[in-house]
């Protein structure tokens, strides 16, 4: 038996439990984070256009933060859980892209 949450996306991809115990997925096509919380609370962060683009791959790290590789401008990108602010990497190599 599952539960079905309602969010509105045309683009989720991975997903992956933070250290918080939420469910984080992304969303490639609204440029979205997504938390889903235990009672079926869903917030959206968006990761602006002027910072990164095309969110895919998530994990969560031993810092305590979620790290999600960003398509545009190739970056991995953290987002802080406490402070919910993402601080984006650049990758040393321009020939990457970061998928999962």
């Amino acid at each position: 038996v599952g539960t079905r949450f309602a969010i509105s996306s045309n683009g989720l991809g991975d997903a992956a439990v933070g250290p918080d115990g939420n469910v984080y997925f992304t969303d490639e096509n609204g440029n979205l984070l997504w938390k889903v919380e235990a009672d079926g609370t869903a917030t959206s962060y968006s990761f602006g256009t002027a910072l990164v683009s095309g969110p895919r791959g998530i994990t969560a790290g031993p810092d305590g933060r979620m790290w999600i590789a960003t398509h545009a401008p190739d970056t991995i990108t953290a987002f802080d859980i406490g402070a919910s602010t993402f601080a984006p990497y650049a990758i040393p190599d321009p020939n990457t892209d970061p998928q999962d």
